[in-house]
This record gives structure tokens, C-alpha cells and sequence, in this order.
């Protein structure tokens, strides 16, 4: 982990552009070694706004810090686990599903027309389980992820990407109601996904793109969104 974390978590705290966090840079010396990477600093409200940094240089990488244990810990793994129990339901009827319509398809192929169509709403019946638990997934998921997070930060880790459009614009007009004028969206860098690259990201930014609503990237796994009220 260190050898991943330590280049960005740098990066982060040098390029930083406040007054006080060049005062802070100034003051820090940031050391890598076998254990880790270490930080020290003159002051500890400079220490303390490393801290921040780091926090929020490991959450970009899905990690976070349970201030009751007192350690990190890698919410994609933990969430991976409660996402694997749920997806058993998924799979099971996705499973059955295939198997009707493949059935279906057969027996209509030798005009067995009325076994087919049978097999077909069987099928259909098996979908709609499959997609009512992709949903149950979803919520539970965007609740476990999100536990700990503001109103503001929005991570979509484990979600399907069918979903998470709509749960962006979701908050985004929960928000605007609130009065917030930012959304911090964490969409992962895609380091989980296919060959076909991450699919969240491209849906969020072309959607943000064509209603012309203002973000920046923050890094690979993160945007900014700018709400208008």
C-alpha cells in the first residue's frame, strides 16, 4: 500500500495552493520508509492539515479511517463482502432467466409455440426477481458505502452502472433544495472494472456534459460538481 499511496499523497500535499497549506508544505517533511510513510511537521495545526490530506488521498483509493478502532480500513473489501451475499440472489436468477429464454428459443424453433411462450413468461418472471434484487443491492450498497460520508460526498462504489445516474440526480436535487452549492462525486478509478474501462464515470460526466452543468476532475476516481441553484 505504501508504495501506491505514497507518490499521490505527495503529490497532493506539494501541489496544494492555499496560503495555508504553503505554509504547512514548508514546514512538513515527508519521509518513506519499510514501515510506511512518515510525516513530520513544526507545527500540529500542519500536521493536522496532513492528516486531512491523507484522509482524503486514501478515501480517492476506497479506504477509510474508523476514528472508534482508530485504523484504516479498505471499505471496497469490506463492502465487497456484504455486495458478494447480495449478488448470490442476483446470479441465482439471472442463472434461470438465461435458461428459459434459451429453452424458449429452442421449443420455438421445433414450432413448439405455446411451450415457448410458456417458458418465455417464465423467463420474463426471473428477470424481474433479478432486476428487483439489482435494485436491493443498489440501496443497500449506496447505504453502506456512504455511512460515514456527508451530504455533500457521494460514493458509488458497488454500484450498477444502471443505477447510478439516477442516484446522482437524486442527491443532486436533494442538495440544491438544502442549499449546498458543491457534490463531491466519487466514481473509483476503475482499477475494478473490464476491459471495456470504467462505465459510472462516462455516464455521470456525459450527462453532467449535456445539461451543462459545471465539475471538475478532482483526480482519476473523483469529480467536483458545481450546483446551480
Amino acid at each position: 500500500m505504501t508504495q501506491s499511496l505514497s507518490s499521490p499523497l505527495k503529490k497532493k500535499i506539494l501541489s496544494a495552493s492555499s496560503s495555508s497549506t504553503i505554509t504547512m508544505r514548508e514546514s512538513l517533511s515527508i519521509e518513506e520508509n519499510s514501515r510506511g510513510v512518515v510525516i513530520g511537521g513544526e507545527k500540529e495545526q500542519h500536521v493536522q492539515l496532513a492528516w486531512k490530506l491523507i484522509e482524503e488521498t486514501l478515501r480517492d483509493f476506497g479506504w477509510r479511517f474508523d476514528r472508534q478502532r482508530q485504523v484504516f480500513y479498505e471499505i471496497q473489501s469490506e463492502a465487497q463482502k456484504l455486495f458478494a451475499d447480495l449478488e448470490k440472489n442476483i446470479e441465482k436468477e439471472a442463472s434461470l432467466m438465461s435458461e428459459c429464454f434459451s429453452k424458449s428459443q429452442k421449443a420455438f424453433k421445433h414450432d413448439k409455440k405455446a411451450e415457448a411462450k410458456v417458458l418465455s413468461e417464465e423467463g420474463k418472471k426471473h428477470q424481474e426477481l433479478m432486476q428487483k434484487f439489482q435494485k436491493q443491492s443498489s440501496e443497500e450498497m449506496l447505504k453502506f458505502v456512504n455511512k460515514n460520508n456527508s451530504l455533500d460526498v457521494l460514493d458509488l462504489h458497488c454500484q450498477y452502472s444502471q443505477f447510478a445516474l439516477d442516484i446522482v440526480i437524486q442527491r443532486m436535487s436533494e442538495l440544491k433544495k438544502k442549499g449546498f452549492k458543491q457534490l463531491t462525486i466519487i466514481h473509483g478509478a476503475g482499477s475494478h472494472s473490464d476491459k471495456r474501462g470504467p462505465k459510472i464515470k462516462p455516464i455521470i460526466t456525459n450527462y453532467l456534459k449535456n445539461n451543462r452543468v459545471d465539475f471538475e476532475e478532482v483526480n482519476s476516481g473523483q469529480i467536483l460538481v458545481t450546483l446551480c441553484q
